[in-house]
C-alpha cells in the first residue's frame, strides 16, 4: 500500500526517486558559490603575493651587497656615519660660534668685568682695558700678573683691581694690544687683520707688526704665527722698505724668537728676488734689458731708501738677480750716486763701490763707506765687514 502511494505521488509531482540527489538549481548555486570562493581565494593569494613582492622589491639583493661591502669597507654604513659626524661637527661649530660671539661681546662692551689693565709705554700714552680674569689667564704673562697682584692684595677687598703694565717695545700700539687681548676671547683677531679695509698700505703693515709685538708680549704663540704669516704675505715692493727698517732695529733677531728669523729671511728674499720679479711683470719686460727703462729706475729708487748694511748685503749677494757682474757693478754705481744726490738720512758718510775679483766669496764687487769728518778735522776710512751670510 505504501509503495503504491509513493509511486503515485512521484508520478503526479515528478519527484525524483533518489532522495540523495539535489535539484539542478541547487547544484548550479553550489557551483557558482564554489567558483566565487575559489576566485576570492585566488584574489587573496594574488594580493598577498603582490604585497610580498612589493615588500621584497624594497630589499636589496643581500648577496651582492654583502660581497661588495666585504671588498669595499667604505660603503653605506661608514658613509652614513661620516655624514652624521659632519652634521654633529657643524652643529658643534655653530654652538661654539655662539659662545665665541657672546664672550667677544662681553669684551667689547666691558660686561661684568673683574679686571682692569692699564698699559704704559713710549708709543702708548695710556691704554686701559676692562677684562675678565677667567679669560685673561689664558695668557701665561697675564696669569702671572694676576696671581702676583692677588697675592699682594690678599687682605684688601677690591672689586676691580687695577694692574699697571709697563711696555718697552716701540712696536706695540693700543690697537695691536686690543686685537691681541680680543684673541683671548675668540678667533676674531684673524678676521680683523685680514679685513682691514679702511687702512692704507703703511698703516696695515704697521698694524701687523704691532699685533706680532703685542701677541709676543702676552705670550700668545698661535697669534704670533698668524701675524708672522700675514707679514710675510704683506712684504712686497711697496712695503719692503718699512719692513727692512723693522728688522733693522737693535736686537731684532732676539726680540721675537723664531718669528724674527722668519720675517728677516722674507725681507732678504724679497729684496734679492721678488722686487725684481714684480717690477719685470709690471713693466712686461726684464728690467735689466733697458737701463733707461721705468722698471730699472724703480728698482734703484727702492734700493736708495735701504740702510747701508742692507744695501751692501743684498747687492753683493749672489742671490741678487743680475745678468752678470758688470750689470751688478753699474747698478751699484748708479744706486750710490742717487743716494748721494738725495742726501737720504740713511746715507752716513761717503759711499763707493769697487771691483774685487777673486776676493769676495759672494760677488765680485765690494761696497764701502767712508766715515764722515770729525770736528777735529781728522778723517777715518771705514770699510764695513760683510754681514753674516745666510
Amino acid at each position: 500500500m505504501l509503495q503504491n502511494l509513493e509511486s503515485e505521488i512521484q508520478n503526479k509531482w515528478n519527484v525524483p526517486t533518489n532522495t540523495n540527489t539535489v535539484s539542478p538549481s541547487v547544484v548550479d548555486n553550489l557551483k557558482q558559490n564554489n567558483k566565487v570562493t575559489q576566485k576570492n581565494e585566488t584574489n587573496i593569494s594574488d594580493a598577498q603575493n603582490n604585497k610580498i613582492q612589493d615588500f621584497t622589491s624594497n630589499i636589496p639583493v643581500l648577496s651582492n651587497e654583502t660581497n661588495n661591502n666585504v671588498m669595499n669597507p667604505t660603503l653605506p654604513n661608514e658613509l652614513y656615519n661620516q655624514q652624521q659626524q659632519q652634521k654633529q661637527q657643524q652643529m658643534q661649530m655653530l654652538y661654539h660660534d655662539i659662545i665665541y660671539d657672546h664672550l667677544f661681546q662681553c669684551f667689547t662692551h666691558s660686561i661684568y668685568t673683574d679686571l682692569k689693565l692699564r698699559f704704559q709705554g713710549s708709543n702708548i700714552q695710556e691704554a686701559t682695558f676692562f677684562l675678565h680674569k677667567i679669560i685673561c689667564i689664558r695668557s701665561p704673562f697675564l696669569a702671572q700678573l694676576i696671581s702676583e697682584n692677588e697675592a699682594r692684595q690678599i687682605n684688601l677687598r677690591i672689586q676691580n683691581p687695577e694692574i699697571v703694565v709697563p711696555i718697552n717695545d716701540v712696536n706695540i700700539t693700543a690697537k695691536g694690544l686690543s686685537i691681541a687681548l680680543g684673541h683671548l676671547y675668540s678667533s676674531y683677531a684673524h678676521h680683523h687683520l685680514l679685513n682691514a679695509e679702511n687702512c692704507s698700505i703703511s698703516e696695515h703693515s704697521k698694524l701687523l707688526r704691532s699685533v706680532l709685538a703685542s701677541s709676543h708680549f702676552l705670550h700668545l704663540p698661535d697669534l704670533c704665527n698668524i701675524a708672522t704669516r700675514l707679514i710675510c704675505l704683506d712684504i712686497n715692493k711697496n712695503t719692503v722698505i718699512n719692513y727692512c727698517h723693522f728688522v733693522n732695529q737693535p736686537n731684532f733677531i732676539t726680540c721675537y724668537d723664531e718669528f724674527s728669523k722668519t720675517i728677516y729671511d722674507c725681507v732678504y728674499n724679497c729684496l734679492c728676488k721678488n722686487v725684481i720679479k714684480e717690477l719685470s711683470e709690471l713693466n712686461r719686460q726684464d728690467i735689466w734689458q733697458d737701463r733707461e727703462g721705468q722698471g730699472y729706475k724703480q728698482l734703484i729708487e727702492v734700493f736708495s731708501e735701504l740702510p747701508f748694511e742692507w744695501m751692501k748685503k743684498v747687492v753683493e749677494s749672489k742671490e741678487f738677480i743680475t745678468p752678470g757682474e758688470i750689470d751688478r757693478y753699474y747698478f751699484a754705481k748708479e744706486l750710490i750716486s742717487l743716494r748721494a744726490h738725495k742726501q737720504s738720512p740713511v746715507v752716513i758718510g761717503e759711499e763707493n763701490v769697487v771691483l774685487a775679483f777673486g776676493i769676495s766669496k759672494n760677488s765680485n764687487i765690494s761696497i764701502v763707506r767712508k766715515s764722515p769728518k770729525y770736528p777735529t778735522g781728522s778723517q777715518e776710512r771705514k770699510v764695513l765687514k760683510y754681514m753674516e751670510t745666510k
